[in-house]
């Protein structure tokens, strides 16, 4: 990315971009992303999510990922995305560690000598359900919420299902328990 590309993602989301320094003044890592969409297809973005070499398996990038969506959940986001290359294993596996699941393939989302295809991601924030959905038990877990064929789950270590990014979800400040 451009500068001015950073400069506008400064001005519009600064709590989106976040970077995190060492002790000594290394830049370890950054992310920076966006709230955008509306109505129930408001959600938190990553756009960038980078960690150094020298810094990498410390959880460095699962922290800047939790930060991202408790930014996004105080805005009453109903979920987060994002987008990665398809051959980026050791990154969609982390991202699947944290919960979340491909909801669509883009064909040659990312332009280069050889252009390549990228996952689309999301989750869906911790106690979230469908709105009209019925409860089910889903491999012995309890908290997981079915409908049609999209099943989610309100405890993310329990298990993780296939998501489509066609979804009525409610976040809890909405629930009535």
């Amino acid at each position: 990315y451009g500068l001015p590309f950073y400069m506008q993602y400064m001005a519009h989301w600064p709590e989106y971009f976040q970077v995190a320094v060492s002790p000594g003044g290394a830049i370890m890592g950054y992310i920076m992303g966006k709230a955008e969409g509306a109505g129930e297809l408001w959600h938190g973005h990553v756009t960038a999510l980078t960690v150094a070499p020298e810094f990498r398996r410390l959880g460095l990038a699962a922290n800047l990922m939790k930060n991202l969506e408790e930014i996004s959940e105080k805005k009453h986001c109903y979920f987060v995305d994002l987008f990665v290359r398809v051959s980026n294993k050791v990154a969609t596996d982390m991202y699947t560690k944290l919960g979340y699941g491909v909801y669509r393939t883009v064909i040659e989302y990312y332009s280069g000598d050889i252009d390549e295809d990228a996952y689309g991601k999301f989750t869906v924030f911790g106690y979230c359900m469908y709105r009209g959905a019925f409860l089910a038990e889903h491999s012995g877990c309890s908290h997981c919420f079915f409908k049609w064929d999209v099943l989610l789950c309100r405890n993310r270590s329990d298990c993780l299902a296939s998501l489509r990014p066609t979804f009525q979800a409610v976040p809890k400040w909405q629930i009535n328990v």
